[in-house]
């Protein structure tokens, strides 16, 4: 404001000088120092300006977040600064190295193990091609992935991509039930368990075998802004996720939680997982989240959708 009142005072003087000089000279004299005169406005105004940006201080940069030493990671701790509510038991998988052998029952890309035969491979509904098979986890009463047999999730994704295609290059997969995945679990027989490798489908090309589960809590962010202590505890606990089973939903984009399954029961979430893969296409950084039904009606009572930032 202050450059536009020193302009519109340059601006005064020089309508009053033009108005003597007019007064004092044919107009063909005076013309010359009326031009002249209208470069003391503009060039009070670029001066002003300039000073103006000068004397305005660059936005705050914001400093990035220190993730939380493992130390401050105890669940009491994470209790007092998220409440009760707000903290929650979740496991993450100890994996071999690339690639996983033909017998390992957990297992992160590759060929699908003990899987029963099936009439059809699963395709996509919407480009009809077949899916590519994702990963297999154990399920059971007793385990991180809850289920009333024995069993193995056995969850598939379509990696269709069409760089040819502005829109539809990538199969809809944005929300559940719409076709581009597939997850069901098939019980574990009584007695020996035969080994079959899949080897004949779509694929991710690394694979990698599941040690064990080590339990780590999960936390859910407060709606809208967080306390500087809340970023920096969420920041130690998200540090190299790649595959959470259990806990809360860390959120790509707006909380999307699923409705209500067929049968009526609530859905839960089973599983999250990120590009674990440089050939798992989820929409480029992306995280998949696995939801079931609340009362495991069914072993295809699963849905899958993802999200990209």
């Amino acid at each position: 404001m202050k450059n536009l009142r020193v302009t519109f005072i340059a601006l005064g003087v020089w309508l009053a000088v033009s108005t003597a000089l007019v007064t004092l000279l044919p107009l063909e004299q005076a013309m010359p120092y009326l031009l002249l005169g209208l470069l003391l406005p503009a060039g009070v105004f670029a001066v002003e300006r300039f000073r103006s940006e000068a004397r305005t201080p660059p936005p705050p940069v914001a400093a990035p977040i220190t993730p939380a030493p493992p130390e401050d990671l105890t669940e009491e701790n994470l209790r007092r600064a998220f409440g009760d509510d707000s903290v929650a038991p979740a496991w993450r998988p100890k994996h071999e190295v690339s690639p996983a052998p033909v017998d390992a029952l957990e297992r992160l890309g590759g060929s699908p193990a003990f899987l029963a035969p099936v009439e059809y491979w699963p395709r996509c509904r919407h480009c009809k091609l077949q899916l590519t098979f994702i990963m297999q986890v154990a399920v059971g009463p007793e385990r991180p992935l809850r289920y009333p047999q024995e069993g193995t999730l056995y969850v598939f994704l379509c990696q269709r991509v069409d760089p040819d295609v502005l829109d539809g290059a990538i199969c809809p997969c944005h929300d559940v039930d719409l076709g581009a995945e597939c997850c069901f679990v098939q019980t574990r027989p009584a007695g020996f368990l035969g080994l079959a490798v899949d080897t004949n489908h779509p694929r991710l090309a690394e694979s990698y075998a599941v040690e064990s589960w080590e339990s780590r809590p999960s936390v859910r962010m407060p709606p809208g802004v967080a306390t500087p202590e809340q970023y920096r505890l969420n920041a130690g606990i998200a540090g190299g996720f790649t595959i959470q089973v259990g806990g809360f939903a860390d959120w790509m984009q707006d909380d999307a939680t699923p409705g209500p399954c067929s049968c009526g029961a609530p859905r839960e979430l089973l599983l999250q997982f990120s590009e674990f893969t440089a050939d798992l296409n989820l929409g480029g950084a992306g995280r998949a989240y696995v939801y079931a039904c609340s009362a495991r009606h069914a072993p295809e009572a699963f849905s899958l959708f993802w999200q990209t930032s």
